[in-house]
């Protein structure tokens, strides 16, 4: 069994939180998860001619069941003096796995956007976003709001990686006394809460009086990740890197054997920290919230039946959104189509397809591997290895490709033993389909979902989808779990 999680929400939230600087020289800052240094990051900024460009790095290294892993990104916005955005490009690297992006706005606010993965270029266009900025726009609002305790104001940021908007919330407080690695700095704390279709982030920033960032922290998954302004030498120093797997591991107060092939179970949640518990919500989990912030989930799977066959017109939007190709399911890839049409064979209804590709990505995935970081479908179909968000992808993608509505989803999932671990709950990812107006489950690591599988999160894919991971896992506790047999 391998259950896993993908460092890519903890690449997306540090990235939100890279300072810019107003200065020229390269900028160092450390990056701690706690109090464990698990990487770095730089930001440079520089003016020629009637352009600013802004260059950030970061590289972070963490652990997953005993297993490192290195994740970097690197990422370029070139603007206008002004502020206004004329391209970018960025990279994320996450094991052997990554991707790149670059983006050009014309000037009639059009973007043209190239993303690589594995090789291969795809071009799109969109529209720029009204009022969205890049990294010298953000730096030259704020330097115009000021310092004064109390200003509000809201910004919207472009986050190339996403390729979407995300409004950003700002209040300026009060001057506090710093910790920078032992040098105690009178700074000005801002709070901001950056929110995106699907979660947000919440940050506390700590500024000097032209408004340069010298650290920065975020809550994310019960933990503390802060950017620390520091030497060149402290900044690339060695790494202690925490396991992250044992900060989100769930401990179930009960064993619960055989909780797989249950009829369904019900759980109880109680929040550990500030904040709305995020469970999912669909045909096969029930969430009840009451008033002191517990949460009641109920996991009842729907039964594997349904009369819908594969290829049918999309006839609503669910279907429609839950079939195009994405950047981490890339269902229209020929290898993609082929992998899928040599899976389905003559299967004609879509839950019969389904789960002749759920087995098929089980045995075809034979590299049962942690050391891959969040790889897409195209990636693993070449490579076929990785863990269970590799089958997950791979399994949505070729359900897409054959006309099956599907998404990734993410959670937990029941394990007796795991690691050093028992009567645990681990970080997972599965798919649900929708056929007849309901959602199934398959699960192509386990060959099925039972109510042992709590989800909290579902999308494309895609690791801005399941930013509101960041709000519950590892932020709460189980105090009671009961299976109905």
């Amino acid at each position: 069994m391998r259950a896993t999680h993908s460092a890519a929400g903890i690449l997306a939230v540090l990235a939100l939180t890279l300072p810019a600087s107003a200065e020229t020289e390269t900028e160092y800052f450390a990056v701690f998860m706690g109090t464990d240094k698990i990487g770095h990051a730089t930001t440079q900024r520089q003016v020629e001619a009637d352009k600013v460009t802004t260059t950030s790095t970061m590289m972070i290294t963490i652990g997953r069941a005993g297993i490192s892993m290195t994740v970097s990104q690197a990422a370029t916005h070139i603007e206008t003096k002004d502020g206004k955005p004329l391209s970018f490009r960025t990279t994320v690297s996450m094991g052997p796995t990554g991707q790149g992006t670059s983006g050009r706005i014309d000037d009639s606010g059009v973007l043209h956007v190239t993303t690589t993965s594995f090789g291969k270029a795809v071009p799109r266009t969109m529209a720029w976003p009204k009022g969205a900025l890049l990294s010298e726009g953000m730096r030259l609002a704020s330097v115009a709001k000021g310092l004064a305790e109390g200003t509000t104001y809201s910004l919207t940021l472009f986050e190339p990686t996403f390729l979407t908007p995300m409004v950003q919330q700002i209040r300026v407080g009060g001057t506090k006394n710093v910790d920078l690695l032992g040098r105690i700095v009178p700074l000005t704390e801002v709070n901001s809460v950056t929110t995106g279709q699907a979660g947000n982030i919440q940050t506390v920033t700590y500024v000097d009086k032209d408004c340069n960032a010298l650290k920065s922290t975020t809550p994310f998954m019960g933990m503390s990740l802060s950017l620390v302004a520091c030497s060149r030498t402290f900044a690339l120093s060695a790494n202690q890197p925490a396991d992250f797997f044992d900060k989100v591991v769930l401990t179930s107060p009960v064993p619960l054997p055989g909780v797989a092939k249950a009829r369904a179970a019900t759980y109880t949640m109680r929040p550990t920290g500030r904040g709305e518990l995020r469970f999912l919500a669909d045909a096969n989990q029930t969430v009840r919230r009451q008033a002191d912030g517990t949460v009641v989930v109920t996991v009842r799977p729907v039964a594997r039946a349904g009369k819908q066959r594969i290829g049918l017109t999309p006839t609503d939007e669910v279907d429609r959104v839950a079939l195009r190709p994405a950047r981490f399911l890339e269902s229209d890839r020929d290898e993609i189509r082929a992998l899928a049409k040599k899976a389905v064979g003559d299967a004609r209804g879509a839950v019969e397809a389904a789960q002749k590709l759920e087995r098929f990505v089980g045995s075809y995935i034979h590299d049962k591997s942690l050391a891959v970081g969040y790889a897409s479908a195209a990636e693993v179909a070449a490579s076929r290895e990785g863990d269970c968000t590799e089958h997950a992808v791979l399994l949505a993608a070729l359900c897409r490709s054959v006309g099956i509505p599907a998404q990734v989803v993410v959670g937990v999932v029941y394990a007796d033993q795991f690691a050093d671990r028992k009567a645990s709950f681990w970080p997972h990812a599965w798919v649900r389909i929708h056929v007849d107006g309901k959602w199934i489950g398959l699960d192509a690591t386990r060959g099925a979902c039972g109510p042992g599988h709590i989800a909290m999160a579902a999308g494309d894919g895609n690791p801005e989808d399941f930013l509101s991971l960041g709000e519950t896992l590892g932020c709460f506790r189980m105090v009671k779990a009961q299976v109905e047999r």
